[in-house]
């Protein structure tokens, strides 16, 4: 067993059976990634738009894709034939980007609002105040299907720190829940990375974006 395999047994060891982890797989090289799907993991998370291309091109196996960095909007177009999953959606002139591609391609995308939790300029995202305007947006549109909420917590020495960001995030996940047509759709709230995800899942969290914890230091 090498250490990629122990990494994500440990992990799982760890974690609920509801929770996904989506592996960060940010300047991972092909054989790294095939070993963390043939360890049990199905979701890939990608930061760049060409990187996850040429990735996607490289693996032979075919675990799901999500787009987890910040994504322009000239960059759209490609992160929706590439991508099951937009998880960083932070604005609706983005998400009108998104719909309109959808529709010229027949696709139905999921998608997820990125918020900014910690209100912090270095760090893409919606503001919390105004995340209820936006999913009322995307909810309006005919080819995006708002499946949850997504964060990149304020980083602290102390993992139990960010401890009230994901709580405020749980409490607009269910406020959003409550306001949208479709519910039953809106299930993820993505939270909590290789440092803060045991926080984060007693906090609410179903899906974890894990990088290091699985790889190991790059």
């Amino acid at each position: 067993m090498n250490i990629i395999d122990e990494n994500i047994k440990s992990l799982k060891d760890q974690i609920p059976a509801n929770v996904k982890i989506v592996a960060a797989v940010k300047t991972r090289s092909s054989s790294e990634v095939e070993s963390a799907v043939a360890a049990g993991i199905e979701i890939l998370g990608h930061n760049y738009v060409q990187e996850g291309k040429n990735l996607i091109q490289t693996i032979k196996s075919s675990p799901e894709h999500h787009m987890i960095g910040h994504l322009q909007k000239n960059k759209a177009k490609y992160a929706v034939d590439l991508f099951s999953c937009i998880q960083s959606v932070d604005s609706a002139a983005l998400a009108d980007v998104i719909e309109r591609r959808c529709d010229l391609k027949s696709k139905k995308m999921d998608v997820m609002i990125q918020i900014n939790s910690g209100d912090e300029e270095s760090k893409s995202g919606t503001l919390f105040k105004e995340s209820l305007e936006l999913a009322g947006f995307i909810d309006s549109l005919q080819n995006l299907r708002l499946v949850g909420l997504m964060t990149i917590e304020p980083y602290f020495e102390d993992p139990a720190e960010s401890v009230p960001f994901f709580r405020k995030m749980k409490l607009y996940f269910d406020k959003i829940r409550q306001k949208i047509s479709s519910p039953n759709d809106f299930t993820n709230l993505s939270m909590g990375m290789s440092n803060t995800y045991l926080h984060a899942i007693e906090e609410g969290a179903n899906m974890i974006r894990i990088g290091t914890g699985i790889f190991g230091v790059r």
